[in-house]
């Protein structure tokens, strides 16, 4: 317990350096003892009636036991302040968890879309013209789940039409001996391929 309070006592200069309870402290504990000491007449009238001896240690005790209180009160503050820290740094902890995961979820919906497109669409052309239609259907019906998905972890603009607009694109006549359905072909391996590295940027 005494070592409390003597911890205590010896942090009071720190806690009240430059303020104005700093003058009142050290002019109470030092420089009324001081004054008294070196002032014989006021050393004399203090063992009077008028003039007790309580009047200087009294104001010493009331001063040191204010210090005390002083830096037990700086004490509590430091460790809400830390407290507060420690909460702020977790909660952007776990911001950063939630945000890892998402894009995670974000990473693997798109790695399945991608093999499904592979699979299903890339690799299963029409064998002739009469079903291309239908293979477009099964394209735009894809790309519009992939979308889905896309928006729904709030990918950018940038990225929606980066997937969606397909511009200039070489055309591989080996996919198809068709040429119109290697064109589309061509386009969906576009497509594909811009699904992969959104996928690969938000995997973590």
């Amino acid at each position: 317990m005494l070592r409390f309070y003597w911890s205590l006592v010896r942090e009071i200069p720190a806690v009240l350096r430059n303020s104005a309870e700093a003058w009142v402290f050290w002019i109470l504990t030092i420089g009324v003892p001081l004054a008294v000491w070196f002032n014989p007449q006021l050393q004399a009238s203090i063992n009077t009636p008028q003039f007790s001896r309580w009047f200087v240690l009294v104001p010493i005790a009331v001063s040191v036991v204010y210090g005390m209180l002083r830096v037990n009160y700086q004490r509590f503050c430091d460790l809400v302040r830390g407290n507060d820290n420690a909460a702020s740094r977790i909660a952007a902890l776990e911001r950063q968890l939630e945000g890892r995961q998402k894009d995670q979820a974000l990473a693997d919906a798109l790695t399945e879309l991608y093999q499904e497109g592979v699979r299903a669409i890339l690799n299963g052309p029409p064998f002739d013209e009469s079903g291309i239609e239908h293979w477009r259907t099964r394209e735009r019906e894809w790309q519009a789940r992939v979308l889905a998905v896309m928006r729904e972890h709030d990918c950018t603009r940038q990225e929606l039409n980066h997937v969606e607009m397909i511009g200039l694109f070489p055309v591989h006549r080996g996919l198809h001996h068709i040429e119109a359905i290697a064109r589309d072909l061509s386009m969906f391996a576009v497509r594909l391929s811009r699904v992969a590295d959104i996928s690969t940027r938000y995997t973590r």
